[in-house]
């Protein structure tokens, strides 16, 4: 994917030198699953990361530059931006000039003003990315990351079982986000409907105790269970005042 040497080098060495990172996601299912999986990830391969979550009343969809000011005040130098960022170009420029390296990570598709000036751009619909899915969610996207950067600090065994576990997330985040199921997006209603009937995470676990939610392994798969009902609970929390 174009972008991800470069993105994968800088975040690679914030782990190695114990750099402050900051994560800046989007409110909805799929800037906070995008967050869980990077964040994690960053802090199995050694590194530690805090997290940035727009309110949706204060601040609303996109990157500011007051948290971009307060992070660089409080000696962060690595800002990651996922689900969103794509048209940050304000944003972009007040890393610059705090001194932080700002690597966007998004799937919404660029506007006609270009990209901003980051330090990488990880995004499959930027021109010239030949990357063959272009209906990654934005938790897709950091997953990708996440997966290069376990690639290269973790063995085999360790990939393999925690690939999967986020992968689970990453479908439910293309559910919520209502991207195409195409190509490698496929995979995403089997994904989600195992976590949520075997209930395999605590928050699906949650979900299943509210009323009207009880379902085992031979219950039909509602359309409105991915179509609505499960993702808007899972949304609730962004769209509280």
């Amino acid at each position: 994917m174009a972008g991800m040497k470069s993105a994968l080098d800088r975040l690679e060495a914030a782990v190695e030198r114990k750099e402050k990172v900051l994560i800046y996601g989007d409110y909805d299912v799929d800037g906070t699953t995008a967050i869980v999986i990077l964040k994690t990830a960053i802090e199995l391969c050694g590194g530690a990361a805090d997290f940035h979550v727009p309110h949706r009343i204060r601040e609303g969809y996109g990157m500011r530059d007051e948290v971009i000011e307060r992070a660089a005040a409080d000696g962060v130098r690595l800002i990651i931006s996922v689900d969103t960022g794509i048209g940050a170009f304000a944003a972009a420029e007040t890393a610059r000039r705090t001194g932080v390296d700002l690597i966007v990570t998004d799937h919404h598709l660029p506007g006609p003003d270009g990209l901003p000036q980051a330090l990488a751009v990880v995004n499959p619909n930027q021109d010239g990315c030949d990357y063959p899915c272009k209906y990654l969610c934005g938790a897709g996207v950091a997953f990708k990351l996440a997966q290069g950067l376990m690639q290269r600090r973790l063995d085999a065994k360790d990939q393999s079982r925690l690939l999967m576990s986020f992968m689970k997330v990453v479908a439910i985040a293309t559910i919520a986000d209502a991207v195409p199921l195409l190509g490698r997006t496929a995979y995403s209603p089997g994904l989600a409907w195992m976590v949520f009937v075997r209930q395999s995470m605590l928050g699906s676990r949650r979900c299943l105790k509210l009323p009207n939610w009880a379902m085992d392994a031979r219950s039909p798969r509602p359309r409105s269970l991915f179509g609505r009902a499960a993702p808007e609970r899972r949304r609730a929390h962004g769209r509280c005042p």
